[in-house]
C-alpha cells in the first residue's frame, strides 16, 4: 500500500498527495480512500479485510462480501468473470486491486442492499448495528456539490433532491464490472444493479426507470441548494 501512495512500482498511478485545499471543491478521490485504508492499519494494527470483515461486514450480514485481494480460492470459485466493451473476458479473469477501500470489495446486489437498509433504518430511527444515527445523518447530509448529474456529495454516497423522492446511493465500476445502488431515503425502497461488463450502464440505466415505474417511486423534489432533479447516478 505505501508503494501505491507513493506512486512505486510495481503499482501504476502517481503518488497520492494533496494538490487542493481540502473542502473547497468535490473532486473523486480513490487515493483518498487508499490514504484511509493504510490510516486503519496503521492504527489497528490488522489487515484491511479483516478489520472491514469485523467492523462492517460481519454486524451487517453481509456473509458473501470481502475486500481480499486476491481472492482465496474458495471465494474465487464463486465470483463471476468481468467482460471489457468488446465481449471479451478480463485477463485473469478480474483484476487484483491492493486498493481494497477504493476498489476491492467483492459484493453481491444482496449484501450490498443490506448495507442500504443499515443507513435507511437509522434515517427511519429504527434498530441499526453499524454507526450511530448522527453519523449517518452526516454521511447523508449534502457536503459539496458533484457538479454533474449525481448530484450532491455526503460523506462518500452521492445524495439527490428533498421531499418523498430523496435519494441516496452510488455507482461503481472495476475493468470489466458495473453497478448501481440506489435507495430512497424515506420509503424504505431502493435496488442495487450489478453487471459483469463494461457495458452495463445503459441496461442498469433501463432497469433503473423500469424499476421507478413499477413501483411508483416519486421524483426527487428539486433541491434549492443544487437545482438538482435527476433521478440516476451513472
Amino acid at each position: 500500500m505505501r508503494e501505491i501512495l507513493n506512486g512505486e512500482q510495481p503499482g501504476n498511478t502517481p503518488e497520492v498527495c494533496v494538490d487542493l485545499m481540502p473542502g473547497t471543491r468535490f473532486r473523486y478521490s480513490g487515493g483518498g480512500y487508499a490514504v484511509l485504508q493504510q490510516l486503519l492499519i496503521d492504527i489497528m494494527k490488522q489487515p484491511f479485510p479483516v478489520l472491514m470483515r469485523e467492523l462492517v461486514l460481519e454486524p451487517l450480514g453481509m456473509a458473501h462480501s470481502t475486500y481480499e485481494q486476491p481472492l482465496p480460492a474458495i471465494r474465487a470459485r464463486q465470483a463471476a468473470v468481468g467482460h471489457r466493451k468488446s465481449g471479451k473476458p478480463v485477463a485473469g479473469d478480474w483484476y487484483v486491486y491492493p486498493e481494497m477501500a477504493a476498489a476491492g470489495l467483492w459484493t453481491t446486489p444482496s449484501d450490498l442492499a443490506r448495507f442500504a437498509l443499515n443507513l435507511q433504518c437509522a434515517l427511519a430511527e429504527l434498530p441499526h448495528p453499524l454507526l450511530s444515527t448522527a453519523t449517518i445523518r452526516e454521511m447523508l447530509t449534502p457536503q459539496v456539490q458533484s457538479g454533474d448529474e449525481r448530484g450532491a456529495v455526503g460523506l462518500g454516497i452521492f445524495v439527490q433532491g428533498e421531499g418523498p423522492g430523496a435519494r441516496f446511493g452510488h455507482p461503481g465500476d472495476n475493468a470489466g464490472f458495473t453497478s448501481c445502488w440506489l435507495s430512497l431515503a424515506r420509503e424504505g425502497q431502493g435496488c442495487v444493479l450489478m453487471n459483469s461488463s463494461d457495458n452495463g450502464w445503459p441496461l442498469q440505466q433501463e432497469l433503473l426507470q423500469a424499476i421507478a415505474q413499477v413501483y411508483g417511486w416519486p421524483e426527487p423534489s428539486k433541491s434549492l441548494a443544487s437545482g438538482v432533479t435527476t433521478s440516476h447516478f451513472a
